[in-house]
């Protein structure tokens, strides 16, 4: 099913827990530094920054990153599509940056939440579907979906990002669900580049910042969006403009 790359940083030779206990049976092997390793969850490791791969077994993975295992960067560009990257590495506070890869067309839910040191996540240009809470409660400042093949973000998938300044959510179909960018005390600016405004919720934009811009396709029709009533972004008084 492919492998996902781990880099760790050790401050001094010791023995470091590089994945959790319970997603062992899931690997079917774990290299370090491009030397073959038994699949274990503690690891002697020297001092340094280490490359270790993460084969997968099967279909599917559980938490493979729990909060007290300190990757700092995960790349799943090798992973096969037929893995669901579901809670993978929720809760987890060292890691920073994510690289989704072309292979993968489904961020499945919970992901990574609570990834509060998460700022930088590079999305390939498969992915079509962001599930629930997949990002909820994270670091990350910007997002960018204008090379991916987005049709649906699913409920609170982005909520209570607090450091989310900018979000381009390119040509994405659907989003419908709740709360998807909901209380987004940052954000200053939603990209969008379909002509057709996606369908949207009553509370898509629940509790975003104030004073915002919208910027979407010149002669497109987004005023569902800009609505004053309910929770539209007119609600929060954000303005738009055709770029």
């Amino acid at each position: 099913s492919g492998y996902i790359i781990g880099k760790f940083n050790v401050a001094s030779s010791s023995t470091v827990k590089i994945c959790d206990s319970g997603s062992i049976n899931q690997l079917a092997s774990i290299m370090v530094d491009g030397v073959v390793k038994s699949v274990a969850a503690n690891m002697y490791l020297s001092a340094g920054t280490h490359t270790i791969r993460f084969y997968i077994k099967g279909d599917y993975t559980s938490i493979l990153f729990q909060k007290d295992i300190p990757v700092y960067s995960l790349d799943f560009s090798k992973l096969n599509d037929s893995v669901d990257i579901t809670s993978i590495c929720i809760q987890n506070s060292y890691v920073e940056t994510v690289t989704i890869g072309n292979n993968i067309s489904n961020i499945g839910a919970y992901a990574f939440q609570y990834c509060s040191n998460l700022k930088s996540v590079i999305f390939g240009t498969n992915v079509s579907y962001i599930r629930k809470y997949a990002f909820a409660y994270s670091g990350v400042e910007s997002i960018d979906l204008s090379n991916a093949n987005m049709w649906r973000i699913y409920e609170y998938a982005f909520a209570h990002c607090y450091s989310l300044t900018t979000i381009n959510f390119g040509d994405v179909v659907d989003l419908r669900d709740n709360g998807i960018l909901s209380t987004a005390s940052a954000l200053t600016d939603i990209y969008v580049s379909r002509t057709i405004a996606p369908s949207i919720g009553a509370n898509t934009f629940w509790n975003v910042k104030r004073g915002g811009t919208l910027h979407y396709p010149e002669g497109a029709d987004y005023s569902v969006w800009m609505q004053g009533s309910s929770y539209y972004l007119g609600y929060y008084d954000w303005t738009s403009e055709e770029i």
